[in-house]
């Protein structure tokens, strides 16, 4: 099918597997890089595969992709690509779910959790200091 974003160039999306798209729920979305793709999909048996193929130019070179069925992660999922296409893998259960597929930025999740970590012993030392501070000048000043 074929997606029109707002004020951007037309971009072929292909859908495959056995689950099925309701194509007017498709729709794409592009902001500093970053891009969304949002549909429905229905599976009629216990469980189905769906292949996405995009062109690999609306994505930034070295996005990571995250998967989202019904707002949770889904860790079924498997990503390839060649120079001019994304493809995108992934298991989909019995019954019709809202799809969303983000990619962005790389991120390391191990450095965001150090960085979450040196914010949090900062805050704890400076309140300790605060504090010691105030409690030093009451001894000082009875």
């Amino acid at each position: 099918m074929t997606v029109y974003p707002r004020g951007e160039n037309p971009v072929t999306i292909v859908f495959a597997g056995n689950a099925t798209v309701a194509t007017p729920s498709v729709h794409l979305t592009t902001m500093a890089g970053n891009a969304h793709l949002g549909f429905n999909v229905t599976e009629i048996g216990p469980r189905g595969v769906l292949n996405v193929t995009m062109p690999r130019a609306i994505v930034l070179s070295g996005s990571s992709v995250g998967i989202y069925v019904d707002g949770a992660q889904n860790d079924n999922t498997k990503v390839g690509g060649d120079a001019s296409h994304l493809y995108v893998y992934f298991l989909i259960l019995y019954g019709t779910h809202s799809v969303e597929l983000q990619f962005g930025p790389a991120t390391a999740p191990v450095l965001l959790y150090v960085m979450g970590g040196v914010l949090a012993a900062s805050v704890v030392g400076l309140l300790f200091i605060v504090f010691n501070k105030k409690n030093g000048e009451r001894l000082h000043n009875p």
